[in-house]
């Protein structure tokens, strides 16, 4: 399956920067996560460690989870995106380590972060590329640590219907394959074929319309 990630995320980075944008994640998505991981942290008891965001982007996401006690750090793929993170890292006076890097492929040794946020990031991912996303997480995830997913599913918004493929559960756009839409029970064993073990997950209705999971993972014991 032809993809083409940095290039997809890329143009909208250039995008929105350009617009003035704060950056890619709305103020009602940050506040979402924060919630999310903060929930996901109480079930798994974590209270310090390492946090890696996975497709961190802009950074807008994990600069304001306002976790006291972790060390901060995230991946992406956009080198634009990664500067802008760096930028709002200084500028905030926070102390984060962000890097240029592919989410199957990544660049840690095993067992570095005792939580790890999939924030958005899943989804992006298409093909056989989805079940090594999935086993190189569980290989920096520590024995006792935590995985916060939130990822699209079920079938994409009515206007974007013309570029699902039903087959493949993803968008293709001039042979491009993008945001992939899987169906909660597939993405499910997906993770559990990687190793982890589901703490909880539910669905609800982002802003009325589309879909999402949120899945709190552990490693299996």
């Amino acid at each position: 399956m032809k993809t083409a990630y940095r290039y997809i995320h890329e143009r909208i980075y250039k995008r929105i920067k350009t617009e003035g944008a704060s950056g890619w994640s709305s103020a009602k998505a940050i506040q979402q996560t924060k919630k999310i991981v903060k929930d996901g942290l109480l079930l798994s008891n974590i209270q310090t460690g390492r946090i890696l965001e996975l497709g961190c982007g802009d950074g807008n996401i994990i600069l304001n989870l306002e976790l006291v006690g972790f060390e901060l750090h995230g991946i992406d793929i956009v080198p634009i995106a990664v500067d802008w993170a760096k930028d709002k890292a200084n500028f905030q006076n926070k102390e984060a380590f962000f890097i240029i890097g592919n989410v199957t492929s990544l660049p840690y040794n095993n067992e570095t972060f005792d939580v790890i946020l999939d924030s958005s990031c899943s989804h992006c991912i298409v093909g056989s590329d989805r079940g090594v996303f999935f086993n190189e997480t569980y290989r920096v995830l520590s024995p006792k640590g935590l995985l916060v997913s939130v990822c699209l599913c079920g079938d994409p918004p009515l206007e974007l219907r013309s570029q699902f493929d039903p087959v493949t559960r993803c968008l293709i756009n001039n042979g491009i394959a993008g945001r992939y839409y899987g169906q909660p029970s597939g993405i499910l064993k997906e993770m559990k074929n990687a190793g982890f073990h589901i703490i909880q997950w539910y669905s609800e209705k982002f802003d009325g319309v589309q879909e999402e999971m949120v899945i709190c993972c552990s490693k299996l014991q």
